[in-house]
This record gives structure tokens, sequence and C-alpha cells, in this order.
């Protein structure tokens, strides 16, 4: 069975990295991103199957990404 493969995209960097590291123990493939363009960036390289996003962005909202 393959592992999840997780996209966070949250602008805060502790939480983002509390994020990855808790998804990553829990047996999931997690990528971070800091942002709307990070995670375009990131989605061009690897598929995903869950993009947990923040809804407050600095630059843009979730729902712009």
């Amino acid at each position: 069975m393959q592992k999840p493969q997780i996209l966070i995209v949250e602008d805060d960097d502790a939480l983002r990295g509390e994020l990855v590291e808790l998804l990553k123990a829990l047996g999931s493939i997690a990528v971070g991103a800091e942002d709307g363009a990070a995670a375009v960036l990131a989605s061009q390289h690897q598929a995903f199957d869950l993009v947990l996003c923040d809804y407050k962005l600095r630059h843009e909202s979730g729902l712009d990404v």
C-alpha cells in the first residue's frame, strides 16, 4: 500500500513544520509550502493525494491557491 502524499500550505513556519513532522510520523509523505506560489511549484513536481491549505495566507487566500 502506498503512503498518502500530503501538501501542507501554511505561512506560519512553526505550525507548518509541526504538521509536516506529525504527518510523517503517522506514515505519510508530507511536504510543506509557505505560500501559494510554492504550493503550485510543488504540485508541478509531485502529485498529492491531499492538500491542507491555510485560508488566510499572507499574500492570498486559500481559495486563490
